[in-house]
């Protein structure tokens, strides 16, 4: 019977010397860009799986405390503002153009509501007095994040069209963003909506619409166009 490394768990070689400790640097990077690229080649079947019901889908990643997963989901998100905020801007006639404006609120705008969203749920878990699971908070809060994220490239390609359907995306993006949150609150932490869960709730939505918007006022005063505040606005109440 062959005998395996106590390190990796691979069959040791006739030597009875694993290759894993004889480059013990370049193992582990191997073994993680190799689960890197599973992940993303898993992405398509999780997304599938996601649409068909979300709760199930999110209820899965948490139980394999799947971070991966929902980290490249994040990733996703911030690419897809990127181009949705710049799709904007080269739509709407204005003075200037100011990218590093654009960069820095197209990518602290989805990270603001992943972090507030990943707050609210690590203390309605310690409220609650259940296990409280980095990981799994993370898995949870990613693959959230799809809906938002796949409607948020939705936007940005309808904003080719007409930048007009900005705002009307940018409500049904945090309506999508709200109902998901609540989902994965009493339907995959299985938390009960007491009264300090629903205001913990409302907390999270108002703190996260205030510190997106003051990030938006201040990329429209960059941009040095007044007439596309009333516009971006409502959009970034998610993005």
């Amino acid at each position: 019977m062959a005998n395996f490394c106590n390190r990796c768990g691979q069959p040791l070689p006739e030597d009875g010397v694993c290759p894993c400790t004889q480059a013990p640097a370049a193992y582990p990077a191997t073994s993680q860009s190799g689960a890197l690229q599973e992940k993303l080649k898993q992405l398509p079947a999780l997304s599938l799986r996601f649409f068909k019901n979300p709760v199930l889908a999110i209820r899965e990643a948490v139980a394999e405390r799947d971070m991966l997963s929902g980290l490249l989901i994040m990733a996703f998100s911030v690419i897809a503002t990127l181009l949705a905020t710049l799709f904007f801007a080269l739509r709407v006639e204005y003075g200037g153009f100011a990218a590093g404006a654009w960069i820095v609120t197209a990518i602290f705008a989805p990270l603001i509501t992943f972090a507030l969203t990943a707050g609210a749920l690590f203390l309605l878990l310690t409220l609650a007095k259940k296990a409280v699971d980095f990981k799994a908070i993370l898995a949870a809060v990613g693959v959230g994040a799809l809906l938002p994220a796949c409607l948020t490239l939705v936007g940005a390609i309808a904003t080719l069209i007409a930048p007009d359907l900005y705002g009307y995306f940018g409500t049904i993006i945090t309506a999508a963003w709200v109902i998901i949150t609540i989902a994965t609150v009493a339907q995959v932490f299985n938390l009960k909506m007491t009264l300090p869960v629903i205001i913990t709730l409302i907390v999270l939505v108002a703190v996260q619409s205030y510190a997106v918007n003051e990030l938006n006022s201040w990329y429209v005063v960059k941009v040095g166009s007044a007439g596309l505040e009333d516009i971006v606005n409502d959009w970034f109440n998610f993005s």
